[in-house]
Parts: C-alpha cells; structure tokens; sequence
C-alpha cells in the first residue's frame, strides 16, 4: 500500500460499496462492512473468511476489487510484546488450515445487525428484513446442510486471532477490548421513531425482542414456520435480484423508485415473523456443542418454553455476542494508522 508500512498482524477494514456492504454501514452505524488480517509476505497476502472459507488473497487484489471504496489499517494501540504477532499470526494459520470448516455471507451479518440494533420500523425496513431473514437463512442452510461448514463473520475471524492467542507475550487478557458504548445486543446507533405490527414493541425493543415477545402474531402462524428437514435447499419468496432492489429502495426511500419497489413486492409482519423464526432455526441448526446457544436448545420444554422460543433465545444469545467490523472500526485497542482512499478509485 503506497505510502503505509504495513506491519503482520495489522487489522484490515474495509468499506465495501456493494448494496449489501452499504445496508451493513447503515445498520451497524459504521464506516467500515469488511475485516481481514494482514499477514505479509513477499506477495502481501490478507487472511479473511469468505464464502469460500477462511483464505488467503493478495492486498492488491483487495484494493482493485470494484466495491472496495478504501481499507482502514489498525494495529494495537499499545506496544505489543516480542512474540505476540507470531502468536496471532499462528491462530489465523490455525483456522487457514481449517477452511473447508468454515464460510461467511454478508447476508448473515445483514440479518443479525438488522434483527439485533435498534432501527427505525418503516414499512420498508420491515419488508425489507423478512426477505433479508430469508435469503440469510437459505445461506446458512446451504452452508451448514450443503457445503458442511460452519459460519463465522468476517469481524469475528479477526477478534478470535487476537482473542485467541496465547502465551506469556500476550498483553491484557482481552487484546481488542471493544466499546462500552455498543455492549451485546444492545448496540443500537438509532432509536427507534415507529412501532411495529400489532406487538407495539416499546422503547429500546429492536426486532429480534419484538419476536421474541410473539409479534402481536396468533399460535397458528407459528404452526407454519418451517424450514425444509432435509438437504433441500429452502427457496426464499423472491430472488436475489428482487432483494437487491429492495435493498436499493430502502437506501433510497422517498424516491419514486422505492415506492414502486414496496407496491411490487409486499410483506406483512405475519410474514415478517415467519422469516424471523426461519432464519433463528437456521441458526439454531449452524450452531455448535459449547457456542452456548446449545444449552439454551437442550432447555427447550423444561421451562414450558416451546421449540419456537429455544430457536430465538439461540439466536439472541449469539446477537448479543457477536462482533462486527464496525466494532473493531470502534475498538479503543486499536489505532488506525491511516486509510488508504485508492481503492478501486485508482482504476
């Protein structure tokens, strides 16, 4: 990178222009969609985890991709210990000889950051997540069901490589201490200005407790929340291509545009609920023994909660847990040394 002497270890994050990329700024309140590690080398290699596993690629080819507006480089503000890189470099080598275990989806991301933050409850928003929540669950699905793998996000590879390394070189207990400002699931950088559905969820409720609550929904629609038992892929109601357009209206709104996209493509909470609870099973189905979710599984019906509610407790459990890139944008544990605004713009 012209001009930054990147060091091994340092913390890549990146501004992605894509209509995903761009809704999960918006949602997460950040600058930043994508995180990656840098590892060196004569060929400047970068460690990050994508559809296709955890992998390595070529700093260069990250700043020509097209929908790479800039990276923002990061290492740990205080001075690191002889040997602590090595071990983090160690853990990233640990899960690289792991990639086939794993894979990330933006949509994933998508859906935890707009079922877990606090987000103004439009109409658009509404129709917008329960195709959202669909087209990340059918991901999670083929990730788990077809490919074998497990999903972990992108931001949360990186925060496990640090988080992970051991040994007497390690500084503090927890390297990337992440902002008191954003703790668990209530990391809302909106307050809500509208209710939702006949739930009337109250202030400080985002749409992962309005569901959690029922959403004003009757017994029988949970009945129809299904998700397909076998290895056959579940269908979201429109294609990829629509939910791009409805990402683009949600963007846009006021546009004649977006109104044209909500009058074309409709949704009602009812179906908003279902989507909700197809991708917690989902989820549910992704995790594994001693994620924690497990136990909140194995308690369904001791409690008289049913199965519906042990796929949402899950789900909330790792909502509140996660870590996104806009966390480690935010992280006091790490200075930026600069932002490289070539990207793509050097064409």
């Amino acid at each position: 990178m012209p001009g930054v002497n990147l060091e091994p270890g340092d913390v890549l994050l990146v501004r992605g222009t894509s209509l995903i990329s761009r809704l999960i700024r918006v949602f997460d309140g950040s600058d930043v969609s994508h995180a990656a590690i840098y590892t060196g080398g004569e060929t400047e290699d970068v460690a990050e985890v994508t559809g296709i596993g955890v992998h390595t690629s070529s700093l260069s080819k990250m700043l020509s991709d097209p929908h790479t507006e800039y990276v923002v480089v990061s290492r740990l503000a205080e001075p690191r210990p002889a040997g602590f890189v090595g071990s983090v470099l160690d853990r990233a080598r640990h899960y690289l000889g792991r990639q086939e275990r794993y894979a990330y989806e933006q949509i994933v991301l998508l859906a935890l950051l707009g079922l877990s933050r606090m987000i103004p409850a439009s109409p658009r928003f509404r129709m917008l997540m329960r195709h959202v929540c669909d087209h990340a669950a059918a991901r999670l699905l083929d990730i788990v069901r077809c490919r074998g793998k497990e999903p972990l996000i992108c931001s949360e590879f990186v925060f496990r490589c640090y988080d992970e390394a051991d040994g007497p070189s390690k500084p503090v207990p927890r390297p990337i201490l992440l902002s008191a400002e954003y703790p668990g699931a209530s990391r809302r950088p909106r307050a809500a200005t509208e209710s939702l559905g006949s739930g009337e969820p109250g202030e400080g409720e985002n749409l992962l407790e309005w569901a959690l609550a029922g959403g004003g929904a009757s017994e029988d629609i949970f009945e129809s929340t299904q998700v397909p038992a076998d290895d056959a892929a579940f269908a979201p109601a429109i294609p990829f291509e629509d939910l791009e357009r409805l990402a683009s209206a949600y963007l846009e709104e006021g546009s004649a545009e977006a109104e044209s996209v909500q009058e074309a493509i409709p949704a009602n909470d009812d179906e908003l609920l279902r989507s909700i609870e197809r991708f917690a099973r989902a989820w549910s189905e992704s995790s594994q023994p001693g994620d924690g979710a497990e136990s909140l599984r194995e308690d369904s019906g001791r409690d008289g909660s049913s199965a519906r509610d042990s796929y949402l407790r899950a789900l909330a459990y790792a909502a509140a847990d996660f870590v996104t890139p806009g966390d480690l944008l935010r992280s006091h544990s790490l200075a930026q040394v600069t932002r490289d605004f070539g990207g793509a713009r050097r064409g």
